[in-house]
C-alpha cells in the first residue's frame, strides 16, 4: 500500500483559557475560553477552513468544543463527534495549581 493513501490527521489545541493565562493546571476543569482564546479559535478557523477536513472529533470539555465550533461555523458541512478520550486528565490535587 502506498504511503500516500493513508488518512491525514490535523490536530488543533483549544484556545487560551483564564487558567492557561495564569499558568494554572486546568486538567479536567471545564473552563471556557477567555477573550483571547475566542480570538485564537476564530483565527484558527480562518486558517483551517480550506483544509480537507472530513470530520471533527472533539474533547467534551467546553474549551475544546468552543474552539471546534469556531471552525464549524465556517464549515457548516462539518459535524463534531464527541471524543471523551481526547479530554485532559484530572490532575487531582494539582488541578487549579501552578
Amino acid at each position: 500500500m502506498s504511503l500516500f493513501l493513508h488518512p491525514v490527521f490535523f490536530l488543533l489545541r483549544h484556545g487560551r483559557t483564564a487558567q492557561n493565562a495564569a499558568g494554572l493546571i486546568a486538567g479536567a476543569t471545564d473552563a471556557p475560553l477567555d477573550a483571547e482564546g475566542l480570538r485564537q479559535a476564530q483565527a484558527a478557523a480562518r486558517r483551517w477552513q480550506a483544509l480537507p477536513v472530513g470530520g471533527v472529533h472533539v474533547s467534551p470539555l467546553l474549551r475544546a468544543r468552543q474552539t471546534a465550533e469556531a471552525l464549524m461555523r465556517r464549515r457548516p458541512d462539518l459535524r463534531a463527534t464527541a471524543a471523551p478520550r481526547l479530554a485532559e486528565r484530572h490532575w487531582g490535587i494539582w488541578e487549579g495549581r501552578p
